[in-house]
């Protein structure tokens, strides 16, 4: 195995630069898991509303930068004011 002659695994300041590559990138790797987990926690405090959705309108974009995604739009409500349902 290659290794310095300066390298001491107990005293970080002798670590290579690779050991704190690898280091920043499983706490990355670490972090993300620990986000959405909190963010879980956090989301079950929310309040639960009933709604429901009676239309939709659903159409692809156009252009080169939304090749591969869709676009939903709630359709608008016609005779708001006297309750008809549509």
């Amino acid at each position: 195995m290659l290794v310095a002659g300066n390298f001491r695994p107990i005293d970080p300041r002798t670590w290579p630069w690779p050991v704190w590559l690898w280091l920043a990138i499983a706490l990355v790797q670490f972090s993300r898991p620990m986000r959405r987990r909190f963010q879980r926690e956090r989301a079950a405090f929310w309040p639960v509303a009933d709604g429901r959705i009676e239309s939709v309108n659903v159409s692809k974009p156009e252009g080169v930068f939304h090749s591969g995604s869709y676009a939903a739009e709630p359709l608008a409500k016609e005779n708001t004011k006297t309750g008809n349902q549509h």
